[in-house]
């Protein structure tokens, strides 16, 4: 990755740093989210949007699409913790 995307080791060390943008960013509202609309279809999608932000990053050309992804990433990632914290149904 780095030889293909020309990446400095400062611009590498910004993409490991905006997942934890995007994580803190989105922890809260994906926390309180999950009182709404419950555990089990947060936790769903947020694995949904996971796995399809991870997949689409074989595309990345740029340095900020690398930017864009690991924050896509981070949040994604917010919203699969809130739903860990919750408490189980009463039919598991």
């Amino acid at each position: 990755m780095t030889e293909e995307l020309e990446l400095s080791p400062q611009d590498y060390s910004n993409a490991a740093n905006m997942f934890l943008v995007g994580y803190i960013f989105w922890q809260l509202p994906g926390t309180l989210l999950v009182r709404k609309i419950g555990p089990p279809r947060q936790f769903a999608a947020a694995m949904v949007a996971w796995g399809t932000i991870t997949a689409v990053t074989v595309k990345v050309n740029s340095s900020g699409q690398l930017l864009a992804m690991r924050f896509l990433v981070g949040t994604a990632e917010a919203f699969i913790q809130g739903a860990v914290f919750c408490e189980p149904s009463p039919l598991a």
